[in-house]
């Protein structure tokens, strides 16, 4: 009889949780547009949740195909190497960086653009929230055109960067540019 029960149990228990559910994936939206939009991704090695921030970051990148850039910031927390790695990636001006970009409750975290997300807040601490973010700042007018001129010279290895900028619309006030050298591949 008790036998009988279980059975019934769990033939009960099967029928009614294995119920196909549909999955509503939205749609993605191409912008046709001219702005790239910087994702720094603060992360480390030490970061048990990194990795799914890592792979958000590369479907943002498969969804908005040259229209993006992901760097990766090893910066302080959370980013000390392994015992066994052959590889700090941590430097100070990463460290500094992160530190800017704080008032994230932890990693991963990513900043869009360097654009406020709250009111007090550059980055955000889930990577669910990274692809609206993007949307957000590819829905924005491009309102200035970057150029770079670049020469380098493998025998010294020094690069020299000439910046010019070229505003698409009536601009006010200060404006910065950061030159990152990033390594890929």
């Amino acid at each position: 009889m008790k036998n009988l029960i279980y059975i019934s149990f769990l033939a009960l228990v099967t029928m009614f949780s294995c119920r196909e559910q549909m999955v509503m994936i939205p749609e993605i939206t191409v912008f046709d547009t001219d702005r790239v939009i910087l994702l720094e991704e603060l992360t480390g090695v030490n970061c048990p949740n990194c990795p799914a921030g890592a792979l958000q970051a590369k479907e943002i990148l498969a969804n908005y195909p040259g229209q993006v850039v992901v760097v990766a910031v090893h910066g302080d927390f959370l980013a000390e190497p392994l015992s066994n790695s052959t590889y700090d990636f941590r430097f100070e001006e990463a460290e500094d960086l992160e530190n800017y970009l704080k008032d994230w409750f932890g990693k991963p975290a990513a900043s869009i653009n360097r654009v406020p997300l709250t009111s007090s807040e550059f980055s955000s601490s889930s990577p669910a929230l990274w692809p609206g973010f993007v949307e957000a700042e590819l829905n924005k007018d491009h309102v200035l055109d970057l150029f770079a001129e670049i020469t380098y010279d493998d025998a010294t290895r020094s690069a020299d960067i000439t910046i010019a900028a070229s505003p698409k619309v009536n601009l006010e006030g200060d404006y910065n540019v950061t030159i990152m050298l990033t390594e890929n591949n």
